[in-house]
């Protein structure tokens, strides 16, 4: 088990969980989880589009690719 699975296995603790949240540190704690947590969540749905277009550019590479092969003009 890695690090962040530890991490999620404690956090899915009920009684971990109360012990956690019942102390300012361990508020803190969570209350930071919860901040990274949206903030790579805008991250990545900034990155989405571009995303989508470099897939877009590489299925067009494939299909291009494909179609000289099945011609022969590329071996």
């Amino acid at each position: 088990m890695n690090d962040l699975e530890e991490i999620i296995a404690k956090l899915r603790d009920k009684a971990t969980m109360q012990g956690i949240a019942g102390t300012d540190s361990g508020r803190a704690v969570l209350q930071r989880i919860a901040d990274d947590y949206a903030r790579l969540e805008a991250e990545l749905a900034a990155k989405v589009p571009e995303m989508q277009r470099l897939l877009g550019q590489y299925r067009e590479v494939l299909r291009l690719a494909r179609k000289y092969l099945r011609k022969g003009w590329l071996a």
